[in-house]
């Protein structure tokens, strides 16, 4: 298997892992909006220090690729594309959505999750998740609308994400018990680990110039520059 090291900096939370077996899964994580930068490269030095490696030794990069903040996607694309440039590592782009979905079958066993981010501007990132093969798949695609227009199925799914605690609206009358729900849960890298596995059997890689932010909002840079 290969040896994957992981970021995701697309929320409140920063975090990187580094995967080298499954007996090795090596993880850093903290909360602290707006330290990102701060906090990315000791992460990285910390997780390769402690397995006892140098970049030398890594076959392949991952990363958060939101949808998510604006300034912690660009992050992660950033260091992503200059750490592949410096040491020539193919990369693995993963959904920030879908890296919270990972990370509540990796708790809590479920099959089925709806993530639903905040995305300020009363907008909510989400996306529907069931579980094919031990990976959280998106069902669709990932969408940006209003809270009331996040539609919850009938029968047992797990809601998941900032949105829920932000918007309340988005429960419309439902009576979801609360032992389905987890309105704190943010994407970890550890979370990514699977998923990247995923992708590079698939052969999924992607070129360094396609390592990029998606931010499902077209005019996300206006919108970031006006309210700065």
């Amino acid at each position: 298997m290969p040896t994957i090291l992981a970021i995701e900096t697309s929320t409140d939370a920063c975090s990187v892992a580094l995967y080298c077996s499954q007996d090795m899964l090596i993880s850093r994580y903290q909360i602290m909006p707006r330290k990102h930068t701060e906090l990315i490269f000791p992460m990285l030095d910390s997780v390769l220090h402690e397995a006892e490696i140098t970049m030398d030794k890594v076959d392949a990069l991952a990363f958060g690729r939101g949808p998510g903040a604006f300034t912690g996607v660009r992050i992660a694309s950033a260091v992503i594309q200059g750490i592949a440039l410096t040491d020539q590592l193919p990369i693995l782009a993963v959904s920030s959505l879908a890296t919270i979905a990972q990370g509540i079958y990796r708790r809590k066993k479920v099959s089925q999750v709806l993530v639903a981010n905040d995305a300020r501007m009363k907008e909510v990132y989400w996306g529907y998740f069931s579980l094919q093969a031990g990976i959280m798949q998106i069902e669709g695609e990932e969408q940006l609308s209003s809270p009331d227009k996040v539609p919850i199925p009938d029968g047992k799914i797990f809601l998941a994400g900032s949105g829920f605690r932000c918007y309340p609206e988005i429960f419309a009358n439902r009576d979801i018990p609360l032992t389905y729900q987890d309105k704190e849960a943010l994407p970890e890298a550890q979370d990514i680990i699977p998923i990247a596995l995923s992708l590079w059997k698939k052969k999924e890689i992607i070129n360094i110039a396609d390592a990029l932010p998606i931010y499902l909002r077209n005019n996300v840079v206006h919108n970031n520059l006006d309210n700065r």
